[in-house]
């Protein structure tokens, strides 16, 4: 028999927390040896964020939309499966009226930590768009929610580190060089980004067998440090 770990977020939930992101402490780890501070960036469907201030403080959540929207959008518009080296988005123009006003919302607003669903972007429309300048748009919109989500932070860091499949988009790679001094992929430390994601429940599913926590406060906005996951065998 083989001990497994699962459902990761419902102790978190039940502590008053969002049960997400909870990537942050692991985050944590691998970027122990970083300056500080410093912000990792999780770009998958939903894009989040771990800031890592000295003396091991750290913020974390949910900024907005990172690829869903844009994979959807180039789904159903373009029926390619996503915006493959950003060609689509490349050839087209941002709508910056149409960006203000996705970000318009009260979720944009509200400090870290903060957890979305796939869902609570469902306002943002593109629509009126052609299909290059919809994708350069929605890529738009995945950037200034995380710069205005970071500029919230205690301090702005001087290197963001970005994991996740939005790593292989250039042109949401290109907007993220304008807004932060410096932007990464963690690829330069020797971490896999597509991978980064499932090693990091790995880790947490450790986490739990030792009885720590996978979860804090700032994190998630549980009320104490929460060791998360069902065992079965």
């Amino acid at each position: 028999e083989i001990p497994v770990v699962s459902d990761f977020r419902r102790h978190d939930m039940a502590m008053g927390g969002q049960g997400a992101p909870l990537a942050a402490m692991f985050h944590r780890a691998i970027f122990a040896g970083e300056p500080r501070p410093t912000v990792v960036l999780n770009l998958g469907g939903v894009a989040n964020v771990t800031w890592l201030g000295e003396d091991d403080q750290i913020i974390a959540g949910d900024t907005g939309p990172g690829c869903g929207l844009l994979d959807e959008w180039v789904q159903e518009m373009a029926g390619l499966p996503h915006d493959r080296d950003g060609k689509l988005a490349k050839a087209g123009r941002v709508h910056e009226g149409t960006v203000q006003s996705a970000l318009s919302t009260p979720f944009f607003s509200k400090p870290l930590p903060k957890a979305a669903d796939r869902y609570d972007f469902d306002h943002v429309d593109v629509s009126h768009l052609s299909v290059e300048d919809g994708a350069a748009t929605l890529c738009a919109v995945t950037v200034e929610a995380i710069f205005r989500a970071v500029k919230k932070l205690p301090a702005i860091p001087s290197t963001l580190w970005v994991t996740g499949g939005g790593v292989h988009h250039p042109v949401i790679m290109e907007q993220l060089a304008k807004k932060f001094k410096k932007v990464h992929t963690v690829s330069e430390r020797g971490l896999n980004a597509d991978t980064l994601e499932a090693e990091c429940f790995a880790w947490l599913a450790v986490r739990r067998l030792l009885g720590l926590p996978i979860s804090i406060p700032p994190t998630t906005g549980c009320s104490k440090p929460v060791c998360g996951g069902m065992l079965t065998c």
